[in-house]
């Protein structure tokens, strides 16, 4: 029987990075597509930067900083899908003075030299790179070397990502030598994540909320499906939402991502925002505001709607007192969830006497 891999949450995977680095163990993370694997490895990538005071620099997408390479953080996106095994081991070159065989070294690979002595790579796609790319490459997981021609620096960081074979992603044979060479983890998506991810990036709140809702649609394809939903798509909805006014054609687009099925329901969730309390009124009147009834048609919607309004961009210090007297007036388990929006999309907030008191009349509130 094959063993499981353990899961985790995206905003478990920083700690999880950083802990393995520390140990000098690589980190392998599994996920479906579209959820974002590769761009947490590069958002960890320009915290780390910052927290060792160091340049960021995505290298191969981006101009070299103007500091000194000591000074930098390189960060290598290396698709091996689109690599074959000369990519790794290096062009062959006859040294006929020695009568052997010498190897070029690839320029993608880290290079302390010029890239920094510290950075991270991660080796994207693994599982879509070819067999012999993925033998190729083991020299580098377990020994840090390719013959003798290169060392993989000592400063930097090795993850890899990829999907599973249940995605249908094309995924070839991966050794059991090279899995036993990485600690893996299956990433699955959660919606509290996202919702306060699309916050921190200028999202309404509504796409947050309805993720939350359907937290199936978060990680949704079928076999056989070619438009399906996952936060990648999730996220381009959010933004469709925001520009689009006209309302057939912006379900067109939200089909072309997500599906026609996926979209007509989020389309349906955003006609139950419109009917809600607008958020002005929260803040004018928070005793008489309307909230949804327990039994109402289409409460559950609504109330995860008004969480993710209340935890949004329009709550300021000035109006956060309104506001907790609002949710207040909700079930106990979403005032939790609000409090952990705030906390996550506001955190300065969360310092305010409102918030404070809030939070000490909720001992069961824990972050």
């Amino acid at each position: 029987m094959t063993k499981s891999l353990v899961t985790v949450r995206p905003t478990k995977v920083f700690e999880i990075l950083r802990d393995n680095e520390e140990d000098g163990i690589h980190t392998f993370l599994h996920g479906a597509s579209g959820i974002g694997k590769t761009a947490i490895v590069e958002q960890f990538a320009k915290a780390e930067a910052d927290r060792l005071g160091l340049s960021f620099w995505h290298i191969g997408l981006e101009a070299q900083p103007a500091v000194p390479v000591a000074d930098l953080y390189g960060y290598i996106d290396a698709r091996v899908a689109t690599w074959d095994a000369l990519d790794v081991k290096g062009a062959p070159v006859a040294d006929v003075e020695r009568e052997v065989t010498r190897f070029l070294t690839n320029s993608v690979l880290p290079d302390a030299d010029r890239h920094g002595i510290r950075g991270l790579v991660n080796f994207d796609e693994l599982p879509q790179g070819v067999t012999s790319v993925s033998n190729a490459l083991s020299q580098i997981f377990l020994g840090g070397h390719i013959g003798d021609a290169y060392t993989f620096p000592k400063g930097w960081q090795i993850v890899a990502t990829g999907n599973r074979k249940c995605d249908n992603a094309g995924t070839n044979k991966i050794g059991a030598q090279t899995y036993n060479r990485f600690a893996n983890y299956e990433v699955v998506p959660h919606p509290d994540d996202f919702a306060q991810y699309l916050a921190r990036n200028g999202s309404d709140g509504r796409v947050g909320a309805f993720a939350r809702l359907k937290e199936e649609l978060l990680s949704g394809y079928s076999r056989g499906d070619i438009a399906f939903s996952s936060p990648r798509m999730l996220e381009a909805c959010d933004k469709k939402i925001r520009k689009i006014d006209d309302g057939d054609f912006l379900e067109t687009q939200l089909a072309a991502l997500v599906s026609v099925e996926v979209a007509s329901e989020l389309v349906g969730f955003l006609k139950i925002c419109t009917q809600l309390t607008s958020f002005s009124q929260i803040v004018k009147s928070p005793d008489t505001a309307k909230v949804p009834q327990a039994g109402e048609e289409s409460a559950l919607a609504a109330t995860f709607a008004l969480i993710s309004m209340c935890a949004g961009k329009q709550l300021t210090e000035k109006n956060i007192g309104a506001v907790i007297t609002y949710v207040e007036r909700l079930p106990e388990d979403f005032q939790t969830t609000w409090a952990l929006d705030v906390i996550s999309n506001h955190p300065d907030l969360q310092e305010t006497v409102e918030f404070s008191t809030w939070r000490s009349k909720h001992g069961s509130f824990a972050v």
